[in-house]
């Protein structure tokens, strides 16, 4: 629980990528990964696509960026977001992401006064919550999913039943996170939020 906790509450936004990308640590990283000498200069092209916190008109101008992070006008622009860190926790993404966290560590502690692999199944689950951007939004999906149909409407009253099918559940979520498996797993299609139009 702990470190999936750790994991959930470090998630991937603009800022924190932004704070990733510009450390002198992953500037090393790079050069030692592509060879380069002491001499030689490496040029870093980072590819961002930030994305609205939310999903509506914005995002029609939700683009890509290509910026040279290894110049100093690009790393400039770029760790300018990262010193945004202290407005992180006023942010639309903060407050979503503390109320699914919520939601998961009330689902947990329920299924624990019931059955401690049941609790441990569902703690599990976290682990579909990772990355930024699509990534974010189909692990999210999936994990929605999940909790609907398996943890908070469980079609069985047995928990180890209830376990058995969560863990498949997650396991076709991990290993497909296009949905179609977890779909079967569910006996219907997983359907993730799509952006609203404008008119």
């Amino acid at each position: 629980m702990a470190r999936h906790l750790a994991t959930w509450m470090s998630y991937e936004d603009i800022i924190r990528v932004a704070d990733l990308k510009t450390r002198a640590s992953r500037f090393e990283r790079v050069r030692r990964e592509v060879g380069a000498k002491e001499d030689e200069p490496v040029v870093v092209i980072d590819y961002l696509k930030p994305g609205a916190e939310k999903r509506g008109k914005l995002d029609a101008y939700n683009v890509g960026m290509h910026i040279r992070t290894s110049g100093f006008f690009g790393y400039l622009l770029v760790r300018s977001l990262a010193w945004m860190r202290p407005l992180r926790p006023m942010s639309y993404r903060y407050v979503e992401e503390q109320a699914l966290i919520e939601r998961w560590l009330g689902m947990v502690a329920e299924a624990a006064r019931r059955d401690a692999g049941l609790a441990y199944e569902i703690a599990e689950c976290a682990r579909l919550i990772k990355g930024y951007g699509e990534t974010h939004r189909r692990g999210k999906g999936n994990f929605l999913a999940i909790a609907d149909a398996l943890i908070e409407n469980p079609p069985t009253a047995d928990p180890r039943e209830q376990a058995k099918a969560i863990r498949k559940a997650r396991e076709a979520a991990l290993a497909d996170p296009e949905g179609k498996a977890l779909g079967t797993a569910l006996g219907k299609p997983v359907v993730w939020m799509k952006p609203v139009k404008s008119a």
